[in-house]
């Protein structure tokens, strides 16, 4: 499923998201906490000629660990970005559930109870000049930096660019927590 983000009134500009409209987390108490993890694919496709600079935010303060959470999409690149549900989001994420189950005095465990938390992506079209700075190869000399050294430069430049006004696209995505057997 893919969901396209317009970034310009040319069809063909424009930042592919998938999944489409949720990433799900499923959820028993017993479940293992490592495994709370949802994967998601942003590409920009081949037949963009921009550049994008790309964030991620949620709606549950410190509840999710995005990796990456900012970063450049060049024309034809595709980011596999992972989000992780952190201990303490999924413990308050079991006790909403208890607590929903208690007040609808609901008997069947097997039905899950749903939780929905939000995913923001925001992107601005960005120079192909900036997008160089960020660039991962080594002949270049931004390429040398490090990863630390290109996420700190890129966090300047994402706050110069909502400061200034530029124009930002973002797209919404549904977080969906299914507790099983409460």
């Amino acid at each position: 499923m893919n969901m396209a983000i317009a970034v310009s009134k040319d069809e063909k500009h424009c930042i592919v998201v998938s999944p489409k409209l949720c990433l799900e987390f499923n959820h028993t108490p017993s479940s293992d906490p490592t495994n709370h993890v949802a994967l998601l694919t942003i590409s920009n496709p081949p037949a963009s000629n921009d550049f994008y600079a790309f964030k991620f935010t949620t709606n549950r303060k410190n509840g999710y660990i995005t990796r990456p959470s900012i970063g450049i999409l060049s024309p034809g690149d595709v980011q596999r970005v992972s989000v992780t549900l952190t201990d303490k989001a999924r413990m308050a994420i079991l006790m909403e559930a208890l607590q929903q189950v208690n007040n609808d005095h609901c008997e069947d465990d097997s039905k899950p109870i749903q939780c929905m938390d939000k995913l923001r992506i925001e992107t601005y079209r960005v120079s192909l000049t900036l997008a160089s700075v960020f660039s991962r190869d080594k002949s270049s000399a931004f390429g040398k930096l490090s990863v630390e050294e290109r996420t700190a430069a890129l966090k300047n430049v994402w706050s110069g660019l909502a400061s200034e006004g530029s124009k930002m696209e973002h797209r919404v995505l549904h977080i969906l927590h299914k507790v099983y057997n409460i």
